[in-house]
């Protein structure tokens, strides 16, 4: 496929958009990118990024002399592709826990990650804890997919990032997807993100949003969400500025 028929895709694409752990079973999914960096620059921009961000976090914070942040050191291109080989490796060679990746034992065979970095390189406070997964520990990822299937915009969930007045879900599907707005394009999301504020917000952006809904959202009809049906049957409520709500 050539950069003209790379482009032609993405105009014609529309989007979905979930949420999964790195480590875990599912997928991760929300879509469309319209710049293509390599991998040389984009490396560049994680390192950079990963630097800057340890650099306001030891500025901002008080650090006692035994804290392990004292020992500190800057990310390098170098270790950061060390650090991408090993997760790629990892995806392939499973073992119960991360600490098993470092153990000596034959039986482990290990000949891989402890000559390429450290065990106790670093630490990631963004790793989040979800005891309803498989692997109850990773990184929580949110990013925007479209028919293709392929993924175009990534965002790492590092805790409290809500704007607010706005629900987490809102916040990420309104950021993931700011540079495809205002194209007529149609967003579909699961019950995580979807809401009656995000649909209006979407539709004053000529985009429309198609996803299931927890009822207890706020701004729902009771008309609609208590409503009894039997099998076969649909109801619907259209509010003021568009938004449909339908139950079946």
């Amino acid at each position: 496929m050539d950069d003209v028929q790379i482009e032609e895709a993405l105009s014609a694409s529309d989007f979905s958009i979930s949420a999964s752990e790195s480590n875990s079973d599912g997928d991760v999914v929300i879509t469309n990118d319209e710049s293509y960096e390599s991998d040389t620059s984009s490396s560049k921009c994680i390192v950079l990024e990963t630097n800057k961000n340890a650099e306001q976090y030891l500025k901002s914070n008080r650090i006692s002399r035994t804290s392990r942040y004292k020992k500190w050191e800057l990310v390098t291109s170098d270790i950061m592709m060390k650090f991408f080989g090993l997760l790629l490796w990892m995806g392939i060679v499973k073992y119960p826990s991360i600490s098993d990746y470092w153990i000596k034992a034959d039986r482990y065979a290990n000949i891989v990650a402890p000559k390429v970095m450290s065990r106790n390189k670093g630490r990631l406070h963004f790793r989040q804890y979800i005891p309803s997964k498989r692997h109850r520990y990773g990184v929580k990822l949110f990013k925007v997919c479209g028919v293709n299937g392929f993924t175009y915009k990534i965002i790492i969930y590092e805790g409290n990032q809500s704007i607010a007045g706005q629900a987490l879900g809102e916040t990420i599907v309104l950021s993931l997807c700011e540079k495809y707005l205002d194209n007529a394009r149609t967003i579909v999301t699961d019950n995580f993100y979807t809401s009656v504020p995000l649909a209006k917000k979407l539709l004053s952006k000529k985009t429309h949003l198609v996803g299931t809904l927890r009822k207890n959202r706020r701004y729902l009809q009771k008309k609609v969400t208590t409503q009894k049906l039997k099998k076969g049957e649909i109801i619907g409520q259209e509010n003021k500025d568009g938004v449909v709500v339908l139950k079946f």
